[in-house]
């Protein structure tokens, strides 16, 4: 029996009158195509159709979603500076984890008025109720981290697991490395991305089961290889030469890359022929079956769905990982049942929520955990039958909620992302850029929340100190010292003042590395847009020239890729 009946009469009423086909997207104004597919989502999940195409819908809610942001913040009560990703500019308050987890804001909350515009009392709320400053899963130990997955004696590391590391994001079992993104069982290497089972490597991408290598891309079980891409099984490779383990040696040996100028040469080289050289697969998927997007590893029946592990029936999911079935249009690691939600984590029937936990039968929620039948609330835990964070008895909760469930269609809010002013920090500083390209208009279709980043002391106070400039900065690693140590050193290209840690400093002399000469968040971005994106085009097997659906990369726009069949047999010739 409903339990909304006369909002799910004029859903049912919607989807009776819609059909597949050409449609007009309402905020680009492009044309797109619905499928049945979509219209058999729609109707699983009791949501009313896209006025936009599917991949619009996602370009709405990833900017919702923060990148490797770091801000310096103030809590809520105390003033007290707190390291965080939540952007002082905006309006939302912050207090540690401990001190969230610790209170019930349940006490605050708000009427509800029919009314008014929804998605208005639900910001009044969200920036009443404090957030937590990091949101880790496990309490870190000496570490500066957020959603921490375990991590000891590590910095500015971002969904990790980690011993020792530096400028990481979501990696695990990753120890003594720096600059280690969408990776595992990483140890002893420096600027590893989407690889797996890496050990004193240095500059490593797509690659797994490697040792002591250097500037790999694409590499299988590789060892002692430099700058070297698209092998199996190999050992001392000198840029794809054949060598013998002394000539390797004593040829590497002769390369200083503890010098900046030296490193850079061969860093900016590396990436050059990752446009112009390597050989790039039509996608990274592996073990799927029925399938299409990227980044896809034992996936089941997913279309268009990206970075997914284990993910069945997935469609425009997004890190739908850790088991994730029956999702759509989101970000859902280990849910099931799922719609439209920018971060819900182990949750069952959750719709257009904000950074949900194990919850159920939720909508329109912000940072809720292990919460049921809750609509539009904001830092509850273990509650029910709540609207803005008011207590409602079980028939008062359902009569109220359909209710507001038919305004909120007829007004147009229902089924709609959040906007972004509900953002954590500037668009610029988003997830976006993470699966989609942007041109002038991007921002201002998107109604996209957006602001000079330093704004508010973001950056940090600096007041009495000197700064200066990276050109003073030795490059030669040799000839750094502790004096270098705590200084305010800025760029001139990316005005942001960062300083040098002393396990860092100790990490680059141990590995013979230089040290950074920009802001490590740079670097992290950097390394982030050279992804393939969520955002697909049309191209040819440069072998075949079968016409083939690939991710867009802006970091390689001429690639040499080969369709699926022509570049397992490529390999088979290296």
């Amino acid at each position: 029996m409903s339990k909304t009946p006369n909002f799910d009469k004029k859903i049912n009423d919607l989807l009776s009158e819609t059909q597949a086909g050409e449609k007009t997207d309402s905020l680009t104004g492009e044309n797109w195509r619905m499928t049945e597919r979509e219209i058999t989502l729609f109707r699983d999940f009791n949501v009313p159709p896209l006025k936009t195409s599917p991949e619009t819908f996602v370009k709405k809610f990833l900017p919702l979603m923060t990148a490797y942001s770091w801000w310096w913040n103030k809590h809520a009560e105390t003033g007290k500076p707190l390291l965080t990703y939540i952007h002082p500019h905006t309006k939302y308050k912050i207090i540690s984890d401990d001190e969230w987890h610790a209170r019930d804001f349940s006490l605050i909350h708000q009427d509800l008025f029919i009314e008014h515009s929804f998605f208005n009392q639900l910001f009044n709320l969200a920036t009443s109720v404090p957030l937590s400053a990091y949101k880790n899963v496990e309490k870190p130990v000496n570490s500066i981290a957020r959603i921490s997955l375990g991590d000891e004696d590590s910095y500015f590391v971002e969904g990790c697991q980690s011993k020792r590391c530096f400028y990481c994001t979501d990696s695990f079992n990753i120890e003594d490395s720096a600059e280690v993104c969408w990776s595992d069982h990483v140890n002893n290497s420096y600027n590893v991305l989407r690889s797996h089972n890496i050990s004193g490597c240095r500059v490593v991408r797509e690659s797994r089961e490697c040792l002591s290598s250097l500037f790999i891309f694409d590499c299988r079980n590789c060892e002692f290889c430099f700058m070297s891409w698209n092998q199996r099984n190999k050992k001392y490779l000198f840029r794809n030469e054949q060598l013998t383990p002394e000539e390797w040696h004593r040829r590497l040996a002769e390369i200083d890359f503890g010098d900046f100028d030296v490193f850079d040469k061969y860093y900016q080289e590396f990436f050059a022929k990752l446009n112009s050289e390597t050989i790039w697969p039509e996608n990274f998927n592996d073990k799927c079956q029925n399938s299409t997007g990227e980044y896809l590893e034992k996936t089941l029946n997913c279309e268009r769905s990206w970075y997914c592990d284990g993910a069945k029936n997935s469609y425009f999911g997004l890190w739908d990982n850790f088991g994730s079935e029956n999702n759509a249009l989101g970000c859902h690691p280990g849910s099931s049942h799922c719609y439209g939600n920018a971060a819900a984590f182990n949750c069952q029937n959750c719709l257009f929520n904000y950074f949900a936990i194990r919850c159920q039968n939720c909508e329109y929620c912000i940072e809720c955990y292990d919460c049921e039948n809750c609509f539009g609330c904001v830092g509850l835990k273990r509650k029910k039958f709540c609207i803005l964070n008011k207590q409602y008895s079980e028939d008062e909760y359902w009569k109220v909620l359909d209710e507001l469930k038919c305004v909120m269609l007829d007004r147009g809010e229902y089924g709609k992302s959040l906007p972004l002013k509900f953002s954590l920090t500037p668009f610029s500083s988003s997830s976006f850029d993470l699966g989609f390209s942007q041109s002038e208009k991007t921002s201002e279709q998107l109604e996209a929340f957006d602001f000079e980043p330093s704004l508010d002391g973001a950056f940090g106070d600096w007041t009495n100190k000197t700064f200066y400039q990276i050109e003073n900065l030795p490059k030669k690693i040799d000839e750094i010292n502790d004096e270098w140590l705590g200084r305010a050193i800025i760029s001139t290209d990316y005005q942001r003042p960062f300083t040098i840690l002393k396990p860092e400093l100790a990490f680059y002399k141990k590995l013979r590395l230089p040290a950074r000469r920009e802001h490590f968040i740079k670097r992290i971005e950097e390394m982030w847009k050279t992804l393939n994106k969520l955002e697909q085009e049309e191209k040819f097997c440069l072998r075949c020239q079968k016409k083939i659906t690939v991710a867009k990369n802006t970091a390689y726009p001429q690639r040499k890729i080969f369709c699926r069949e022509c570049y397992l047999s490529y390999l088979e010739t290296k």
